[in-house]
């Protein structure tokens, strides 16, 4: 769970490696190194320099680029690029977004790993086929406001300083039309809102925040995954309209009562380990459930796991650290009640 304590520091303890390293020369690259200029990709990861394209040619053949771990502190130099497709630039000390507006042929950006604490959407809404762009573990306090990326398909916040999810990062002037997967986990949220026009949203993960209650998901219909693990949550209910969900996370909560799975007949799997459940009600209409994660709960004795017996496509399931887990039959009871497992806690079922 997520301490209530909001440090207002600026976190840079992410990049403390980076900051603690010994100095080098910075040699140009091309005497350093032994590549093939004019490959359309070209990988530069780990070998730090001082400005990108010091010391060595970026041609306008490039498609890949990555400059990974490279000690950069700003996007430059990349104007030509007309054909680059792929630019990686995590785990530098890059501390504004910049220099892309010309890179029109982009579709996966990586910024992961940066100083970052605020972005302007002016600066990326001319890449108007960019597919990816992840914004992980940087110092940023609010999503962007006003992005339109007609292409944009997948778009990750982790391990921020987001506190809310703001109307006009989702609303108004922001249109992403192609989204299909939103990451927030590892952030500061209290509540979910603001997301009902994501609706080609097929994954949304937000574990890792401080949320206390399900809300504002009814016209996400077409998601298939939603984490909502490692919050505050008390109750499963307001996923009646989620009925394409296949994969659903909620461990880690303070969940006591399984409920509110009446309309998920196509989970295949539901993760609700680590909660205060003693009861495996409400689950035998789960009729295609394969996996189920029930570790770390309350769960009393074999007469609750013999209701999951309609579910004869289960085939892997974890119990451990429940009551049942001290009982020295444990393995072979749950095998008697569901004799189609292959995977009990992690670990094959070797059967005689």
């Amino acid at each position: 769970m997520i301490h209530d304590e909001d440090s207002d520091s600026d976190g840079e303890g992410n990049h403390e490696q980076l900051h603690h390293q010994e100095p080098e020369t910075f040699a140009p690259i091309r005497e350093k190194l032994e590549i093939d200029w004019d490959n359309p990709v070209l990988d530069l990861a780990h070998h730090p320099h001082e400005q990108i394209g010091n010391g060595y040619p970026l041609g306008v053949h490039l498609q890949y680029l990555d400059l990974t771990n490279c000690r950069l502190r700003k996007i430059e130099n990349l104007d030509q690029l007309k054909n680059l497709e792929t630019l990686l630039l995590r785990q530098n000390l890059i501390t504004k977004v910049e220099g892309l507006k010309n890179l029109e042929s982009l579709k996966h950006l990586d910024l992961y790993g940066n100083q970052i604490k605020r972005v302007d959407a002016s600066e990326l809404n001319s890449l108007k086929n960019l597919e990816h762009l992840d914004l992980s573990f940087n110092l940023l306090r609010h999503m962007v406001k006003g992005l339109k990326l007609p292409k944009l398909r997948q778009l990750y916040y982790v391990n921020n300083k987001i506190k809310e999810i703001e109307e006009e990062a989702t609303k108004g002037e922001t249109e992403l039309p192609s989204l299909e997967l939103l990451e927030l986990g590892s952030n500061r949220l209290r509540e979910i809102k603001h997301l009902e026009n994501f609706t080609t949203l097929k994954e949304l993960w937000l574990g890792k925040n401080k949320i206390t209650e399900i809300k504002c998901l009814e016209t996400l219909v077409n998601l298939t995954r939603l984490s909502i693990q490692s919050n505050r949550i008390t109750k499963i209910h307001r996923l009646d309209t989620l009925s394409q969900l296949v994969e659903l996370y909620l461990s880690e909560n303070g969940i006591e009562v399984i409920e509110g799975l009446d309309h998920l007949t196509n989970l295949v799997l539901l993760d609700l380990a680590h909660n205060f459940i003693k009861s495996l009600d409400h689950l035998s209409h789960l009729t295609v459930l394969e996996e189920f994660w029930c570790n770390d709960n309350q769960i009393p004795s074999f007469k609750e796991v013999e209701k999951l017996a309609p579910l004869k496509q289960l085939t892997s399931v974890y119990f451990r650290s429940n009551p049942i887990y001290d009982d020295p039959q444990y393995k072979r009871k749950l095998v008697l009640i569901m004799p189609q497992l292959t995977s009990i806690d992690g670990f094959p079922v070797i059967k005689k």
